[in-house]
């Protein structure tokens, strides 16, 4: 669509509509038979949220895929397709090492090669966007998400998040949207505890942490997401000084950016929101 037409489309939503683009739901949601226990039961979104969600995470299967959309576009208002997301790390259908093992290559050639195959078979599944890749700069072995990083080196991380970038982006037919993640600082969780405060120098962390995003960025991802983490007792997903003043104004990134699953909610947790709706305003003040 032309941007002319796109700010007509958008002049003619309600705003329960434009609120919808905003929220990814899991593919639950959108299953007549699934029986939702857990979180996923007790978080149970309003009808009209479902009804105009913008996208859907962990749908796999271009069957599954096929009938959510034919159904959705049937009933939304304005036809708009929903967009569906996943976690296409190191592969789809064939299968890559993971990006700690890519990373021991130090081929960046072969690595954006493989994230190309990998977006070549999940755009033909109908998958549009991948949550990768991650280059956090991981250097505690005790933290979970080691193998999902390309290590402890930051220039290793940002060569290597670039090739991946470029390697999901490259072809207009078949490639995929990347997502940089976790901006920034995940990897310095204080003892290798998930979820956890970072307690580093701003050198540091700039030096460190930020370098990789700065390199990849230069490959034009289209979105970035942000860290569970605080930084000096600050949240990332509601930080102004780092999401619009580091990562907008000065590093000039003009894609999307995306919070983590549950982050949203988890500033309510962080003492920074009153409740789930202070919250979401949170997280939009900074982008």
């Amino acid at each position: 669509m032309e941007i002319h037409e796109l700010q007509q489309l958008l002049s003619e939503m309600s705003l329960q509509e434009k609120i919808g683009q905003m929220v990814q739901l899991t593919g639950a949601y959108f299953d007549k038979e699934a029986v939702l226990t857990g979180v996923v039961g007790e978080q149970l979104p309003p009808e009209w949220i479902i009804q105009y969600a913008g996208s859907v995470l962990g749908v796999i299967g271009k069957d599954k895929i096929y009938d959510i959309q034919s159904r959705y576009m049937e009933q939304h208002p304005h036809h708009i397709p929903l967009l569906f997301m996943a976690d296409v790390i190191h592969g789809c259908r064939t299968i890559a090492p993971i990006p700690l093992g890519q990373a021991c290559s130090f081929h960046p050639e072969l690595v954006s090669e493989a994230a190309s195959i990998a977006a070549s078979e999940a755009s033909s599944e109908g998958l549009r966007a991948t949550f990768s890749p991650m280059i956090d700069v991981s250097r505690d072995p005790r933290w979970g998400r080691m193998m999902e990083s390309f290590g402890e080196d930051p220039y290793v991380n940002g060569i290597m998040g670039k090739a991946m970038v470029d390697g999901y982006q490259q072809k207009a037919d078949t490639g995929i949207a990347a997502c940089l993640k976790h901006f920034a600082g995940y990897g310095a969780v204080n003892a290798g505890r998930e979820y956890n405060d970072v307690e580093i120098s701003q050198r540091t962390f700039l030096e460190q942490y930020v370098k990789p995003f700065r390199m990849a960025l230069k490959a034009k991802p289209a979105m970035v997401m942000t860290a569970f983490n605080a930084i000096d007792r600050k949240p990332i997903s509601g930080n102004k000084e780092l999401l619009k003043g580091l990562l907008r104004d000065k590093e000039g990134f003009e894609g999307t950016v995306i919070s983590d699953w549950g982050s949203i909610g988890q500033l309510e947790e962080q003492g920074v929101a009153a409740d789930m709706e202070e919250a979401a305003i949170q997280l939009q003040k900074p982008v």
